[in-house]
């Protein structure tokens, strides 16, 4: 999301979450609440933060609200940074109540990402069965992927790569910084 706070633009992930997502992902609250169930069920334009966005609004000496999506949101809450497998994460998000910004949005019965976190790594046979139930609850007419930690540290390092390579044609570079691939 694009943040105006003061006439600074900042960009920001947001992510509509459901009750557990906190517990799910293992984040802690440390300043202010998480939400409530009530939250949820209101619909409420409330708001928890990661440290990043924590720190552009006490730069600007700013209270706690947002303006995004042509609504006002409370900031109630702020999550710790945490390591995950591809570095700090959640220091740069804006969670919202999933019914809120399905309202906002207007897209009342759409989910663009499920996260189920499992204890080790998935086989190709659980991937695909796993798969199919989550195709299953949505209708079965919807495309549905299903990445374990291993596919995105590949998928991540495939970007990284071509992103070099991009950057470095831009810069004129004689010399590729992607190594060769193994045959």
């Amino acid at each position: 999301i694009q943040l105006e706070l003061q006439g600074h633009i900042s960009f920001h992930s947001l992510y509509g979450v459901g009750e557990e997502y906190l517990d799910i992902r293992d984040l802690k609250v440390i300043q202010g609440r998480t939400f409530h169930p009530n939250d949820h069920e209101a619909k409420a334009r409330v708001c928890i933060i990661g440290q990043d966005v924590a720190e552009v609004l006490k730069q600007r000496g700013l209270p706690n609200k947002l303006h995004f999506l042509g609504q006002s949101w409370d900031v109630i809450g702020m999550v710790e940074s945490k390591k995950t497998f591809m570095g700090d994460g959640f220091l740069d998000i804006v969670m919202v109540p999933l019914e809120a910004l399905q309202e906002v949005m207007q897209k009342t019965d759409e989910i663009s990402n499920i996260f189920i976190e499992f204890k080790e790594e998935l086989n190709p046979s659980l991937r695909l069965q796993v798969r199919n139930v989550l195709k299953a609850i949505r209708g079965g007419n919807e495309t549905i992927e299903v990445w374990d930690q291993k596919l995105l540290l590949e998928s991540k390092e495939k970007i990284a790569r071509s992103l070099k390579w991009t950057l470095a044609s831009l810069a004129g570079s004689p010399k590729s910084p992607i190594p060769k691939e193994p045959a």
